[in-house]
């Protein structure tokens, strides 16, 4: 029997811009930033601050997600620029992936407009508690390694693909959720939990907070075969306080709670070099002991793991979401079930395959998975932890995870 998903909590309308060295370079000389900025803004009030914020990301090779305090921001950036619209949130990329595996879900969503009418797949059903349609757009701008732009005489040239994100959405703020959200809950095989980062009030946090207890509590004390599976994706909250708020108190109410390496970096307090078994092994025990949930996912580009009591349920669920995330890095929107088989022939990282080792060996019972050597010159690095998300869940079904009676 197929499960049933559903992915929250919020999708969004996204403007993907592709990269122009000289009309970045253009900009920068008009706004008279002439040096690559030590530390990258808090938040964005103008299109200098966006400028600011893409040059540091550059320089670091790092990936980011920010506040723009107003979306006029975002349109007069993208004015003359090269752009496509699509659709984002957690949520909804990974409905996308389990559609491309050929399974059906349901999205969350908080805003309704043309954009999700158009776009989302046919397999893809909806419920919404938005009140009216709104178009809320977020600028999302992906540079491949080797892309450049020149601020005042330094060529700067990107060590590594990634992408920043910038947002100005209202619905998403408030992230307001359906009144019967615990029936739907209720209703579904697995509930997936995102979105909460972009929050930027204590008492809307703490609100939403509360509602996902209600509905996800009750239905933990059921029977573990008849309950539903909660699973948790961290992000780059625009609060930076929030974050260990909201981890703290969502991941007491999941199975699997996920991060990726700059979120784990940033839960342990400094950077982790995901390449060395000496920087992992600690952070991981770090990890462990701070989030909740009774497994902890963690997934960066070279490898993936899962640690916990029962850990290796998720071995299809593991490798499904790496080749997933690798189909998305070649093939972005266009990966289908062919795209999967084709990553699935492909050689592991090595780096990977030897920190993988490492963590089963200090993790007892815990799985590890390395990623694939990917070949392209033009990455899509938009989505690639939504993508994984969503073949994760893709392999939860082969898995028997969870069996409900």
């Amino acid at each position: 029997m197929a499960l049933s998903y559903l992915l929250g909590l919020g999708g969004t309308v996204d403007y993907e811009m592709e990269w122009d060295a000289e009309l970045l370079t253009r900009r920068l000389l008009s706004e008279g930033i002439t040096q690559i900025p030590a530390s990258a803004p808090h938040e964005i009030v103008d299109e200098r601050d966006l400028l600011q914020a893409i040059v540091f990301h550059l320089s670091t090779g790092s990936g980011g997600e920010y506040f723009v305090r107003d979306d006029l921001v975002i349109e007069r950036f993208v004015a003359n620029a090269a752009y496509r619209v699509t659709l984002g949130g957690t949520g909804v990329r990974a409905a996308r992936a389990l559609d491309a595996w050929g399974m059906r879900s349901t999205v969350h969503l908080v805003s309704e407009n043309r954009y999700f009418e158009q776009l989302l797949p046919t397999r893809v059903e909806s419920v919404s508690s938005a009140t009216q349609p709104s178009v809320d757009p977020h600028l999302i701008i992906q540079f491949a390694a080797q892309d450049t732009v020149t601020v005042g005489d330094v060529r700067l040239i990107a060590s590594r693909a990634n992408r920043i994100i910038f947002t100005a959405d209202e619905p998403n703020r408030m992230l307001r959720l359906v009144p019967d959200l615990p029936e739907q809950v209720a209703a579904h095989d697995v509930f997936l939990i995102s979105g909460l980062n972009s929050i930027r009030q204590r008492t809307v946090l703490d609100g939403r907070v509360a509602e996902l207890r209600d509905a996800c509590m009750p239905d933990m004390a059921r029977p573990s075969a008849a309950r539903t599976l909660v699973i948790a994706e961290h992000a780059a909250y625009h609060v930076r306080g929030f974050s260990r708020v909201a981890l703290e108190q969502v991941s007491v109410l999941c199975d699997v709670y996920g991060l990726n390496e700059d979120e784990l970096s940033e839960l342990v307090g400094r950077p982790v070099d995901v390449r060395d078994p000496g920087d992992v092994i600690p952070a991981l025990h770090e990890c462990v002991e701070i989030v909740a949930a009774r497994h902890v996912l963690v997934h960066t580009h070279a490898w993936a793991a899962v640690v916990g009591p029962q850990a290796g349920r998720y071995a299809t669920a593991l490798r499904r979401a790496n080749i997933t995330a690798a189909a998305r890095y070649r093939w972005g929107d266009e990966a289908t079930r062919d795209s999967f088989e084709q990553v699935g022939r492909l050689p592991r990282n090595e780096e990977g395959s030897r920190i993988a080792g490492a963590i089963e060996r200090a993790f007892p019972g815990a799985q590890a998975d390395p990623g694939y050597v990917v070949e392209t010159r033009t990455p899509t690095t938009i989505g690639l932890g939504d993508c994984f998300v969503g073949g994760f869940l893709a392999g939860l079904e082969e898995s028997h995870v969870p069996t409900r009676p």
